[in-house]
């Protein structure tokens, strides 16, 4: 894999031409006034100073000349190598820099997925040794979250049986319902690589807000209900189990 930055070696090379012009130009302005006082004082003989300044705008052409036909070189490579390897990126997990058909980069909902806190939850490009590790973690969550069985109060889900035990897990802050702490529940469990909450038990929370004033000042209160949630995430698979 070519990692060389192509395109940021065009800019300087184009950067550094703007400047010779910049020099050419201000030269030719010098030559033009030596050559306007040569008239005046009739001096008919080109000055020193003249010549020297002549001679360094015909090395400044050559250095343009030059470095233009580099600019173009480096062109012709970069198109090449971003055919063959696409365009350069940095990793935004290990800053390492790559070229975008080795590495990739998540889905939109990744960070709301993965969580927030997971090192591998990043948007934007992932490199060649990141974008693996990150895609198989949200391949994984998306598929245990596709695969849910159910959440119960109960110790078991009827028809299955547990295969594996997720541990407890409990919502970040409060919600409007408890289909909402289900909802929650249910992609915490999707993370813990678990298809079913146990043991689900949710909380009721009441809290008294100012709703407005009286005539006399006398505050208004109204009763805000939210609720929280707790459940043992498991992993389930159908009981074949059939019996005697």
């Amino acid at each position: 894999m070519d990692t060389r930055n192509y395109r940021g070696e065009i800019k300087q090379k184009e950067n550094h031409i703007s400047g010779l012009y910049i020099k050419r130009t201000a030269l030719g302005s010098a030559v033009g006034l030596l050559w306007i006082g040569e008239k005046i004082s009739f001096r008919g003989a080109r000055s020193q100073v003249r010549a020297n300044a002549e001679n360094r705008i015909q090395a400044i052409n050559a250095d343009i000349h030059s470095a233009a036909q580099e600019a173009n070189h480096l062109k012709q490579i970069a198109t090449d190598v971003e055919a063959r390897e696409g365009e350069l990126a940095q990793c935004v997990r290990c800053n390492t820099m790559f070229r975008s058909k080795f590495g990739g980069a998540l889905p939109g909902n990744a960070v709301d997925v993965m969580g927030s806190n997971h090192d591998l939850a990043r948007q934007g490009w992932l490199c060649q040794d990141c974008w693996p590790m990150a895609s198989e973690v949200y391949n994984n969550i998306m598929a245990y979250y596709g695969a849910h069985v159910g959440i119960t109060q109960k110790r078991f889900i009827p028809g299955y049986r547990i295969v594996a035990d997720g541990g407890m897990i409990t919502t970040e802050g409060e919600f409007d319902s408890v289909e909402d702490v289900k909802s929650a529940l249910h992609l915490l469990a999707a993370r813990c690589m678990a298809n079913a909450c146990v043991c689900f038990w949710p909380e009721r929370h009441e809290d008294s807000v100012v709703d407005g004033y009286g005539p006399r000042g006398n505050p208004h209160y109204r009763t805000i209900v939210t609720f929280s949630g707790r459940a043992q995430a498991v992993r389930v698979e159908p009981d074949m189990w059939v019996g005697p």
